[in-house]
């Protein structure tokens, strides 16, 4: 029998973020390095899920576009998908958690050799400490997939 599940709140999330971004394609002198300021829209929506006192599930999807004022071809739009299902052992702050994660991102960009799509999994291991250090221990996996 599966038990019902006590749904959390709807989370709806914008951001709007400007910066400074050195070194964008990574280069590994001063003449290969470029720099741009970038402006940054993100809006993110989600639930989360309660199957039972130390589990939560959460399913979340957003959408994100940046601009990139000094150089043409970074520009992009994606979107995401992502599930978490966690388990706390016991009850407090300071009892250990398991997160089992499954991200999915995909951006666009101007060139569509740019375009791509990032897969990732994982399995977390986590325990607070005290009031300012938690220990975690991680497994993650990635797939990207170019031009979907």
């Amino acid at each position: 029998m599966i038990p019902a599940l006590a749904n959390a709140d709807f989370d709806h999330l914008i951001n709007v973020s400007a910066g400074y971004e050195d070194n964008l394609p990574r280069g590994l002198d001063d003449f290969h390095r470029r720099s741009s300021n970038f402006l940054n829209l993100d809006y993110s929506f989600g639930r989360s899920y309660l199957p039972g006192l130390n589990d939560i599930i959460s399913v979340s999807a957003g959408l994100n576009a940046a601009r990139y004022i000094d150089y043409s071809g970074l520009d992009n739009v994606g979107f995401s998908a992502s599930a978490l299902w966690q388990h706390k052992f016991g009850f407090g702050p300071y009892v250990p958690r398991l997160n089992f994660t499954l991200d999915f991102n995909y951006a666009e960009f101007n060139k569509e050799a740019r375009d791509n799509g990032l897969l990732t999994s994982g399995i977390f291991f986590s325990k607070r400490l005290n009031d300012t250090w938690r220990f975690q221990e991680a497994l993650s996996i990635r797939r990207a997939t170019p031009r979907i």
